[in-house]
């Protein structure tokens, strides 16, 4: 598959954690919805991905991500995607989120870090 050059892998509260970073321009942070793994959000990812850097990533027990030893919960997907943007250690992006991944961003935002480093928010809601 086209794209797997961009397939990054980190350790996130423990688990082992796949994401992508791909393309060139102000960073862009686009966090999925239920069962969304990257290759479902690649065509977002190709499209932004020329205008921006985008970052996604597999959410715990989906893709190549591991599940969770706790409950699936947004509070415990949100804390994860918090843990997650502080090792990027990107200075400032834009997040967005899909479907269920525009409820995790506003748990995210919540977080003064993560607000601080956040040059605005997109949520892309399914009609």
């Amino acid at each position: 598959m086209e794209g797997k050059k961009y397939f990054l892998y980190t350790k996130v509260n423990g688990l082992k954690t796949r994401y992508i970073k791909k393309g060139k321009g102000k960073n862009l942070v686009l966090i999925p919805g239920w069962r969304a793994d990257i290759e479902r959000m690649m065509p977002i990812v190709d499209l932004l991905s020329s205008h921006f850097t985008v970052y996604t990533l597999d959410l715990p027990g989906t893709g190549k991500t591991e599940p969770f030893k706790e409950k699936h919960t947004l509070s415990n997907y949100a804390m994860f995607v918090k843990h997650w943007l502080r090792q990027l250690t990107i200075e400032k992006f834009v997040i967005a989120g899909t479907s269920m991944g525009c409820i995790i961003v506003v748990y995210a935002l919540c977080d003064d870090y993560i607000r601080k480093k956040t040059d605005g928010a997109l949520f892309i809601m399914p009609l």
